[in-house]
């Protein structure tokens, strides 16, 4: 299973729906998703393209930890919480296309800490990393 598309009625992705999944390398979510459960996609080491979709408002912790390969992601307008550590040693993700139309992600835990969740991700370009400090990140790259 190299690639996944789902229909157009799924809501949520379940925590390790995917996990570790060696050969998944491309993922294209539908616009109904509004949710990615926690470590859905984590350890999934050749993926390299997620298409999110516009409705997603919750990415899980771990979701989508340590996909090596992992290169490229958008962040829809839709998005409100980016949890723990979500992207943590994604060591090649380099671009994150960013909708204009967002103004502000949540980067706490359930006790209004900042969080890390781009930790181990220093490829990311500079302009990538501004853009996520203006829309509230204070954790490592």
């Amino acid at each position: 299973m190299e690639f996944v598309k789902f229909g157009n009625s799924v809501k949520e992705i379940d925590m390790s729906a995917f996990r570790a999944c060696p050969i998944l390398k491309k993922i294209n979510l539908p616009d109904s998703l509004k949710i990615i459960g926690e470590g859905a996609f984590c350890e999934c080491s050749q993926l390299n393209e997620v298409k999110l979709g516009n409705s997603v408002e919750i990415i899980g912790s771990q979701a989508f930890s340590s996909c090596n390969g992992l290169y490229t992601i958008n962040f829809p307008a839709s998005l409100k919480t980016i949890k723990r550590l979500a992207f943590d040693f994604c060591e090649e993700l380099y671009d994150i296309s960013i909708s204009d139309k967002l103004k502000s992600v949540n980067f706490k835990d359930e006790y209004g800490r900042s969080v890390d969740v781009f930790k181990g991700c220093g490829k990311l370009k500079l302009s990538v990393r501004s853009k996520l400090e203006e829309l509230g990140y204070k954790g490592e790259f």
